[in-house]
Formats: structure tokens, C-alpha cells, sequence
């Protein structure tokens, strides 16, 4: 076997670790502000790999080493690696570009050449680099896309090895390869089929892949070796020896700048979504400013990467001010899922040092129902009876009466809570509240999880708070701004019929500045799912309900300022129905 070359001093005598900590001594423990790959696909592995944390990285057709790379961050980050191009007009590009690497120029393939050489295809752009011809077609269009016209594709003789010899060669002592990234062009499937890796460990691998049928057979081949795959991404996939790390990558919300690098031949003609673009995956987003998270989405993969530093002097100083409309019940007195709602409100608030205030606000003339340790909100003035005629009459609160009155009783810089009488908190609600506004969030909407019925538990049990329970749909407690609240548009829908909270939702859609919508947390929960405000005597109260919701809404399209976020939404909802009756036929 001819023996793969390093070219310009930087050979396997060299020590990877000198000539990485030389430039990522300083930079180990930044947080980079933008990424390189095409996908966004070293945004997901950053958020997986430790920071801090030594590294070796393998990357196969690196190309210059800057322009739409996967592993130039982890260089940066002080990374030590193996960088492969054979293509003679961009080695020696990436030469320059990566100082901190070991590179080296010629192809990996599936076995050992004769002489140690192999024929390759080297378009001029280097978008097709390798053995395999490309289809002049479809590669004549990608020239296109950059401004050129493809007119040859020369061949050239570069020094070929197989991976295995790649690694004995240049990296005899690693055992751990973090990141393996091949770009070869249609033959990483048959790379990868030769490659033993019985004596190194890959933690992770990246592999571009062109068309659907090499998606397919790369997939297949790697589950067969017990690794799983994140495929969401257009151009590649993510290879990780968990499923369960796979799965919470494949729910990792991107949110990161590509860098600004152009093509080294194609300059300023480099197509627009590889240079410079707001990366945002919208899988998880309702709107750009509104985050919805999935049913089996980790609550981290939700929240920007790498954390905000926890600050508990921080979070002493957001306001919380959390009411309720309490009513009686036959007896007068609250039935036990009220009881046992206000029993974990205060719970919760002991959990918080007693820093949140609680209100219970109701009608002047139902009996006083406000528990020790809540306060009593100024009297409500109307109810249902008051706006309309029902078949059967029910003093039934509005609830932006309820909200107003909360409101005045909250300081300029609070933010305030509403939950339904029916809502049970989770003992630390109000400290993950809390640490919720400070991640950036100005308005939240947290789906309740539905356990079992209160007759199911003895009363006084802790077991229903460990009771995970099932995901709901519905909005039953909302978190805002008292600056933002100041904005809404107040409609008249009436608490305890269906669609009250669409009133309240669109508002915090309209006004809110980041929101989220969270329905896989244990923060809040229901027992049982009795649904009584879904009764059939209740219709007209919910035709009530509706026409308020479509006149907020035509209020709020018709605004100035947030017309556009409530069209945009209305074209949103349009087409995820129009997907779900799709894959319904």
C-alpha cells in the first residue's frame, strides 16, 4: 500500500493535539455565534457534544475547509481532526483555511488501488467530487444555481486508501472518533459496508447523501450496525449509537446563523441559502415568535443552546401574580377539584418562598370562597346573564373581567397567571415559570396533563403528583405580561364553556414577543377528563363563545400593528389541515 501522504510538514509525526491547542486554546470555551454546515447539522451535534470536552473528529471531503463545513466549529472549539479533499484545486485551499487539522489529499474508497492511486471525477466547482460520474444533468442545474455553466468534468490520478488505512496511518492510537463526516458523493453506503469499527468507538457520524435511494441504503446499513439515525435534515444524516439521543436531536429545534462564506470559485454567485441565513426550524414553531412543542418533544431540545447560566437573583426579581375564578358548588362551597386545585396552588407558592400573590375573583354576590392564603380581587359586576338571553340562565363570569381585575392588582413589570378552577399545579410551577421568562419567553401556554379521576387516590395522597398522566389539548393556563396584556383586545367569552380561551390565546399570539406553547411538561394537571363544559345544554353558550373568538379575530386582522402575525397564523392553520386531510385519504 502506498502510504497517505500529509502534505506541507503536516505529517503523522506531528501531534494532532499540539496543532489544534495552538488555535483552540483561546476558543475552547466560546459559544459560536454562527455555524457552517449547509443543514445546520454541527448546530445539532454542538448541542450534543460536552463544551470543554477534548475531541477528535474525521472529516472525508472536506472541500477548503471553510465553505459549508461540518467540522470547522469543532476546530474552533479546539478539536483535533483529520481533514480529507481530493480534489487537487481545493486541497490546498484547505490547507490554509485549516491550520488546526491534519490534512491530508487523495479519495477514500472501498479497497486498496492499484499503485495506491485512483481515477476520480473533479468538476470544476467541486460539487461532485469522487469516483462515481456524476449525472451531468442534474449537476449542469446546480451550476446553474451558482451562476456557472458546467462544460468538462476532467479526471485526475490522487492517492486512494480505504478508511480502515486512513485511520491505522494518520490516527493509530484513537480508539474514540467523536465525528465522522463523509461527503463522498454516492460512495459512503460502500465505505461504510468495508469499515469495520470493531476496535474504535464512533459516537457520531454525519454523512451527505444525494438522493432518496442513498438516504435509504446508508439508513438501512447503519441500523443493521446499531446506529440511529436524525433524518429530518435536506442533505444529511445524523448518525448516533442511542436511539434515545437520536430521538431528542431529531426534536432539537435549530436556531442558528450560517455563516457567510462564499464559494471559493463561485464568489458573490453562491446561492443565497448557504450564506448567511437565519437557520429556524419551523417543525416546532406556530409562527416565527411562537414556539409549539410537541407531544413527545423534550423540553430542552425546545430552548436556545447552550443554556443561560442559571441565576437564582435573577429570577427573585420577576413578579408573578397567578389568579382563579372560584365558584360555589350545590352546597355552596367549592366541589373537591376546586379544593384540591387551591390546595396545589399554595403548595406550589410554599415551593416558591411565598414570592407568587394569589387572587381569587369573583361575582359580588356569590358567598365569599377565597382559601387562606389567596387575596380577594375586586368584585366582578356581570355575568353571562347580563350580555344575552340563555336557555338555561347561569352566572357564568367574562373572563377578560377576570383578567382586568387581576391586572390592577399586579406592579408594571409583572407577569401574570390564569388557570382554570380545575387546574392542579405541580410544586415547582412557579419556579420553572419563572426560569421560563428568564430563557426569554413573554408569554406561555402550558397544557395540562390529565390523571386519573380524585376518587382514584385517598385524599391527602401524594401519588397523584407522580402520576405522569396523558397529554391534552386543550389551553387551560396561560402565563403573560402584565405590559403586553395592556394591548389586548378584550372580548366577552365566558369561563367554564368551550372556546373561552381563544379570546386570550389570539391576544397572546398577536402581542407577545416570544411565546410558547408547552405540552409535554408535569406542570399542571386535571383529574379525570368529565369535560362539562362540553354539556349539551350548553350549545348556545359555545355558539356565544365562537362568535366572540371570530370577532376578536377580525378585530385583530384588521389591526395595524399585529394584522399580519393573525394572517399569517389563518394561512398556517389552512395548511396544517389541508396535511392532515391529505394523509387522512
Amino acid at each position: 500500500m502506498m502510504p497517505v501522504q500529509a502534505q506541507q510538514g503536516l505529517t503523522p509525526s506531528l501531534p494532532l493535539r499540539s496543532m489544534a491547542s495552538q488555535l483552540g486554546k483561546t476558543m475552547a470555551s466560546a459559544v459560536p455565534k454562527t455555524f457552517y454546515g449547509e443543514d445546520g447539522e454541527n448546530f445539532l451535534l454542538f448541542t450534543y457534544f460536552e463544551l470543554n470536552r477534548p475531541g477528535f473528529y474525521v472529516d472525508i471531503g472536506a472541500f477548503d475547509g471553510r465553505h459549508c463545513s461540518t467540522s470547522l466549529i469543532f476546530e474552533q472549539l479546539g478539536r483535533e481532526g483529520l481533514c480529507v479533499e481530493a480534489h487537487p484545486d481545493y486541497f490546498p485551499l484547505l490547507q490554509g483555511n485549516r491550520p488546526g487539522a491534519c490534512c491530508i489529499e487523495g479519495v477514500v474508497t472501498v479497497r486498496e488501488q492499484e499503485g495506491g492511486t485512483a481515477t476520480i471525477h473533479t468538476d470544476p466547482l467541486g460539487l461532485a467530487t469522487g469516483r462515481r460520474q456524476p449525472d451531468r444533468v442534474l449537476l449542469a442545474k446546480r451550476y446553474g444555481n451558482y451562476g456557472q455553466t458546467l462544460n468538462h468534468i476532467p479526471q485526475v490520478d490522487v492517492p486512494a486508501f480505504t478508511l480502515e488505512e486512513l485511520l491505522t496511518e494518520h490516527a493509530p492510537d484513537r480508539r474514540v472518533i467523536d465525528l465522522l463526516i463523509l461527503n463522498t458523493h454516492g460512495t459512503a453506503e460502500a465505505i461504510l459496508r468495508v469499515f469495520s469499527a470493531a476496535n474504535r468507538e464512533i459516537r457520531t457520524m454525519i454523512v451527505r447523501v444525494g438522493n432518496d435511494q442513498e438516504r435509504s441504503a446508508v439508513q438501512d446499513l447503519m441500523k443493521k450496525r446499531g446506529m440511529s439515525s436524525v433524518s429530518h435534515l435536506a442533505h444529511h444524516l445524523v448518525f448516533l449509537p442511542s436511539p434515545g439521543e437520536a430521538k431528542a436531536l431529531q426534536f432539537r429545534c435549530l436556531d442558528c446563523t450560517i455563516a457567510d462564506t462564499v464559494h471559493p470559485v463561485a464568489g458573490d454567485n453562491t446561492p443565497a441559502r448557504l450564506r448567511g441565513r437565519e437557520m429556524i426550524d419551523r417543525r416546532f414553531h406556530m409562527a416565527p415568535h411562537v414556539l409549539h412543542q410537541q407531544g413527545r418533544q423534550p423540553l430542552a431540545s425546545l430552548l436556545d443552546f447552550p443554556p443561560a447560566p442559571f441565576e437564582p437573583e435573577k429570577l427573585d426579581g420577576i413578579g408573578l401574580v397567578h389568579g382563579l375564578n372560584l365558584f360555589a358548588a350545590c352546597d355552596g362551597a367549592p366541589d373537591s377539584v376546586q379544593n384540591n386545585a387551591v390546595s396545589s396552588m399554595t403548595d406550589a407558592a410554599e415551593n416558591d418562598r411565598q414570592r407568587v400573590r394569589l387572587f381569587n375573583i369573583q361575582h359580588r354576590d356569590d358567598p365569599d370562597l377565597t382559601p387562606p392564603g389567596f387575596n380577594r380581587g375586586r368584585d366582578l359586576e356581570r355575568t353571562a346573564t347580563d350580555l344575552e338571553s340563555f336557555q338555561v340562565p347561569r352566572p357564568l363570569p367574562v373572563l377578560f373581567d377576570v383578567l382586568n381585575n387581576l391586572a390592577d392588582q399586579a406592579n408594571e413589570g409583572d407577569y401574570l397567571i390564569y388557570t382554570n378552577a380545575d387546574i392542579g399545579l405541580r410544586p415547582s410551577f412557579y419556579r420553572a415559570v419563572r426560569e421560563l421568562i428568564a430563557q426569554g419567553f413573554h408569554a406561555l401556554i402550558i397544557n395540562r396533563r390529565t390523571i386519573a379521576a380524585t376518587q382514584a387516590y385517598a385524599e391527602g395522597s401524594t401519588l397523584p403528583l407522580v402520576e405522569i398522566g396523558m397529554a391534552h389539548r386543550g389551553y387551560d393556563c396561560f402565563v403573560f405580561s402584565k405590559k403586553h396584556f395592556r394591548s389586548y383586545i378584550p372580548s366577552r367569552s365566558l369561563i367554564g364553556v368551550a372556546a373561552v380561551d381563544l379570546g386570550l390565546f389570539f391576544n397572546m399570539f398577536a402581542f407577545s414577543q416570544r411565546m410558547a406553547i408547552l405540552r409535554n411538561v408535569a406542570l399542571t394537571h386535571h383529574f379525570g377528563d368529565d369535560q362539562r363544559w362540553n354539556a349539551p345544554d350548553q350549545n348556545d353558550y359555545r355558539a356565544f363563545n365562537s362568535a366572540e373568538s371570530r370577532t376578536l379575530f377580525k378585530a385583530l386582522i384588521e389591526h395595524p400593528e399585529v394584522g399580519q402575525r393573525m394572517d399569517d397564523y389563518r394561512t398556517s392553520v389552512k395548511q396544517r389541515q389541508a396535511m392532515r386531510q391529505r394523509a387522512a385519504e
